[in-house]
């Protein structure tokens, strides 16, 4: 794949998205692109590039596989502890306005980190949590969203979790653990 080829779908996923692939993003990219292009027939990058242009879900398939969907419950604590502990508090005591916090979790993957943020937030604020806060969360890659929408978990998703977390907020299923 030339260089202009590549840039060409490097604008094309950064004007959708707002993803900016540099630097090893660029060679995975380029990889993609070139393993996409055979598995779909096209004969040519330009080919797969109007594939691409045209059909919504072979984007969608493009742009969930440039985009990385390591997650898992709790998995950067310290945020958490920080923003339940110190933010929150601060917003609400300034807070004027009625209505609930807002708080958006950008680029959720399969939802771990929003549920995690509502888990923290319940465990301090209780039965208050869906009255003072509003939590959103939102992804390019719509196959992790569904995943979300499902709230069912693998084990995988609980590593570095305590059992009383997954206990509480959780169903066991035959296949993991679904979100209560």
């Amino acid at each position: 794949m030339s260089l202009l080829e590549l840039q060409v779908f490097k604008a094309l996923v950064y004007e959708h998205c707002g993803l900016l692939l540099d630097g090893i993003a660029e060679d995975r990219l380029r990889q993609i692109v070139d393993s996409n292009r055979q598995h779909t027939g096209c004969a040519t990058v330009q080919e797969y590039e109007q594939l691409v242009r045209s059909n919504p879900a072979q984007f969608d398939i493009l742009v969930g596989q440039l985009t990385v969907n390591e997650t898992y419950f709790f998995r950067e604590p310290e945020q958490l502890q920080l923003l339940v502990d110190v933010l929150v508090p601060h917003i609400l005591a300034r807070k004027t306005t009625a209505g609930p916090v807002r708080i958006l979790s950008a680029g959720c993957s399969s939802g771990e980190e929003p549920y995690s943020l509502v888990m923290a937030l319940h465990q301090v604020y209780g039965e208050r949590t869906a009255r003072l806060f509003h939590v959103d969360a939102g992804d390019i890659d719509h196959n992790v969203l569904d995943k979300a929408q499902k709230g069912l978990y693998s084990e995988f998703s609980f590593r570095g979790v305590k059992p009383s977390i997954r206990e509480r907020y959780f169903k066991p299923q035959a296949r993991g653990y679904v979100l209560d």
